[in-house]
């Protein structure tokens, strides 16, 4: 089972934050994200390769430490 890579933006600066998904919770991560752009305006959440991130990603059950 491959990882997924979610890429959201955190609104200010142009920082992003970036998530390890398990292939298993990518539906989840959707929901999670559905309504995300329209209640933060001039923010975004996209699925990107993860080519490059290195451990810069923060693991999926761990979003929560991040604030999401």
């Amino acid at each position: 089972m491959a990882d997924k890579f979610l890429k959201v933006s955190r609104g200010f600066a142009n920082t992003v934050i970036y998530f390890r998904v398990p292939e298993n919770k990518v539906s989840e991560a959707d929901a999670a994200f559905a309504t995300f752009e329209d209640e933060n305006p001039g923010c975004y959440a996209k699925w990107v390769s993860g080519q490059g991130l290195g451990d810069q990603p923060v693991m999926w059950e761990d979003r929560a430490y991040a604030g999401y």
